[in-house]
């Protein structure tokens, strides 16, 4: 395990440095959920289109739809190390997906994401 992976908490923004969720490198995504056991560790980040996913500490190989291998840890999509802490979503509680939907639309997520009321 990386160290910085330690320091993902609710409220960590980071940057894709790969298009994820019809979001191209370089986009802010904000962790709203940790979660995990001793087996599995994971991340739970929204991005400024509403797209959301959950993202493993472990390296897992997935097939594409083009036939090849794909990954779908962390280390795969972010960039290393953090670019902001917001601590309003660090008091954030998930509960399910669709109160997460409803609180991106109400706003909860603007702040870190860098969103305009108006984008929304």
């Amino acid at each position: 395990m990386q160290p910085y992976r330690d320091k993902i908490k609710v409220g960590t923004i980071k940057i894709l440095k790969a298009q994820c969720l019809q979001n191209p490198p370089g986009t802010k995504g904000v962790c709203y959920w940790v979660y995990g056991n001793d087996k599995h560790q994971g991340y739970g980040f929204i991005f400024p289109n509403g797209n959301y996913d959950g993202f493993g500490v472990e390296q897992n190989k997935i097939s594409t739809t083009a036939g090849g291998t794909d990954y779908d840890d962390i280390d795969s999509f972010f960039e290393e190390g953090e670019a902001g802490y917001d601590l309003r979503v660090s008091r954030y509680r998930f509960t399910n997906s669709v109160i997460l939907s409803q609180d991106f639309i109400n706003g909860v997520f603007n702040t870190a994401l860098g969103i305009k009321k108006e984008q929304v």
